[in-house]
């Protein structure tokens, strides 16, 4: 680890201890309650979920009358529901704002917002996702570091598709699912270039064991095993071939995107680079340039961090896009946390490991900004 890596995790030491871990006791007994109040809840909505199903079969089979059964259980089913929600989202909010942002604080000034930061117009301009329809945000982050304001979105988008027989309901396809970033930078690209990643689970598990023999503290052995074990394996096999799984369906994706209007088709003198990255520009020359060794380096940084099975990203006027999709991070996957989410309702709040995960997250994003100096040219 170098000089500059251990200031780093020591200013991590310094905020957990100050700012995160004397909160941590009053923040667990807040997440037990939570979870007693979310239990009894979903209890309620439950039992009056049966209630409901069992009136209706009875009014159906024997009398009318068991009928008014409804206008009770199904007031209470809603309220039941709206509660359960309310908690959760209440829950979330509160361990976001108290644990979550004196980590960004590291970093600069941030604050988590509700408003809608980067649309699915603006998106869909950039010459990605061309099918996606719908957008629905989690969570919103704005904020500045070292004057560069810097927007963080995790969103889902998806497009429906119809059957024209009626023979079927029509069906969900998932187009992105994962956290966007969006840069202003001090200067106008001259072009548009658009880079976009053929997702491969092999080459995700190749650059996560590259970054651990780099950085032992930033991937772990446990890391390690979590990717390579047959269940996981399997899973980020079929989303990197377009199968997503769902509670109630399964959908399959083989489009192939098209390529972006008015861009064409850039060959990089990397031959690695090729086998995984697609490149479609405006300015060839400016490509190229903004394409550095060095720069690919950072975002393969940041895909091994987050586990992303797919990374675009777009240079477009005075911005850099980039866009992770299907994280896997093994926070998610053993407690049932989203992205940048410090704590479930289902888990201990007292494991500092949870919130070095998300300062690991934040570091690998902040070096990407710090390769594009304010007082140099962008690529050098």
């Amino acid at each position: 680890m170098t000089d500059t890596q251990k200031d780093i995790y020591a200013n991590f030491d310094a905020v957990y201890d100050a700012k995160i871990k004397p909160k941590l006791q009053n923040m667990e007994n807040f997440r037990l309650e939570c979870k007693r109040q979310h239990d009894i809840w979903g209890l309620i909505a439950f039992i009056t979920t049966g209630i409901s199903i069992l009136a209706l079969y009875l009014a159906g089979k024997f009398a009318n009358a068991y009928a008014l059964i409804l206008i009770v259980s199904v007031p209470v089913f809603v309220f039941g529901a709206t509660k359960l929600k309310q908690t959760e989202l209440y829950f979330r909010k509160t361990i976001k704002e108290n644990l979550l942002v004196p980590i960004f604080s590291l970093f600069g000034k941030f604050k988590i917002s509700q408003t809608e930061m980067i649309s699915l117009k603006e998106i869909k301009e950039n010459g990605l996702f061309h099918d996606a329809r719908y957008k629905k945000d989690d969570d919103n982050i704005a904020g500045t570091y070292k004057d560069i304001p810097v927007y963080l979105c995790e969103t889902r988008l998806w497009h429906v598709k119809e059957d024209r027989n009626g023979k079927s309901k029509p069906e969900q396809i998932e187009d992105f699912n994962g956290l966007i970033l969006k840069i202003k930078m001090n200067k106008n690209f001259e072009g548009s270039t658009v880079v976009r990643q053929r997702p491969s689970y092999d080459y995700l598990v190749n650059i996560v064991k590259e970054l651990q023999k780099k950085y032992p503290a930033l991937i772990s052995d446990k890391i390690i095993s979590f990717l390579t074990s047959p269940m996981v394996r399997t899973y980020g096999n079929l989303r990197a071939k377009g199968v997503s799984i769902g509670l109630n369906s399964i959908s399959i994706t083989t489009k192939i995107n098209p390529k972006p209007r008015k861009l064409e088709k850039v060959t990089l003198e990397d031959v690695e680079f090729n086998n995984f990255f697609d490149v479609f520009s405006d300015s060839q020359i400016e490509s190229r340039y903004l394409l550095t060794t060095s720069f690919m380096e950072r975002i393969k940084t940041i895909q091994a961090v987050f586990l992303a099975l797919g990374v675009n990203c777009v240079f477009k006027d005075d911005y850099i896009y980039i866009f992770l999709n299907h994280c896997i991070n093994i926070g998610s996957v053993t407690s049932g946390r989203g992205l940048f989410e410090v704590g479930g309702m289902n888990s201990t709040l007292l494991d500092k490991n949870i919130y070095k995960m998300v300062f690991n997250q934040l570091v690998s994003i902040f070096q990407l900004i710090q390769h594009f100096k304010l007082d140099q040219k962008i690529g050098l």
